[in-house]
């Protein structure tokens, strides 16, 4: 199975226009603009997906081939599934470490 790290970052918050505007203010971050509701922040390297959801906090994104078979992968080796969204492509998992991560799974 193999996983790899992308380079968004997904952030939660209730308001998702005034918490871009906090990163924004505080760390100059750059809002590049909305994708399907999700406000993209600049933060180089890394893009921030500022969005709205059930998973609280902050969750790392790895891309896989086959979300189903990294899924099965990952509950066989300790982690839980947090949260699916409805169009199977994300998942969000926890580690037994605390680590808060979702899957992404690569366009074919």
């Amino acid at each position: 199975m193999k996983f790899e790290m992308s380079n968004y970052i997904a952030i939660h918050a209730k308001n998702t226009d005034e918490a871009s505007n906090y990163y924004k203010t505080v760390f100059g971050f750059e809002v590049k603009g909305k994708e399907d509701g999700i406000n993209l922040i600049d933060a180089k390297p890394f893009t921030i997906c500022m969005t709205q959801g059930d998973v609280d906090g902050v969750a790392m994104e790895f891309v896989v081939e086959d979300a189903k078979q990294a899924e099965d992968w990952l509950l066989k080796n300790g982690c839980f599934v947090r949260a699916r969204y409805d169009n199977g492509k994300v998942r969000y998992f926890q580690d037994k470490y605390g680590l808060i991560f979702h899957l992404w799974e690569k366009k074919k």
